[in-house]
């Protein structure tokens, strides 16, 4: 493998946003990307179902996207104001439906807006998550 095509896998590892693909039973099936700030597996019982390793601010919310988005079969997207520690930063959740062979699939796709800064930290402090119009 050549250098440059290396650095191109590293560049693009950085630059792509954290994604989940899920079957129509909400169990993933693939990560993309760094999910740690929004997906949370429990020292429990091991678990794939979407809405058990869901941090709690979007739990709620990534729910009844999901549910738009299987009964619609359209892209379902949305900002959010998050608080995270003492800084604020802007979160776009999108949820792609897909189908492969007949079956339903969804993409979710977490992406940190330009401008509130990147969510890149390890997410314990993140206190909330308020609908809103990021600039």
């Amino acid at each position: 493998m050549s250098l440059a095509r290396e650095v191109n896998r590293f560049i693009l590892r950085k630059l792509e946003p954290a994604e989940v693909l899920i079957d129509s039973k909400l169990n993933a099936i693939q990560f993309l990307g760094n999910t740690e700030p929004f997906i949370q597996h429990a020292p429990d019982k091991a678990s794939l179902n979407l809405l058990n390793i869901t941090r709690d601010p979007l739990r709620l919310e990534l729910r009844t996207m999901i549910q738009r988005v299987k009964k619609q079969q359209s892209v379902g997207k949305k900002e959010y104001l998050y608080l995270d520690g003492d800084r604020e930063a802007c979160l776009t959740l999108e949820v792609s439906p897909l189908t492969y062979e007949d079956n339903l699939y969804l993409l979710i796709q977490f992406s940190p807006t330009s401008g509130y800064g990147k969510l890149t930290s390890r997410t314990d402090t993140m206190r909330c998550c308020v609908r809103k119009t990021c600039d």
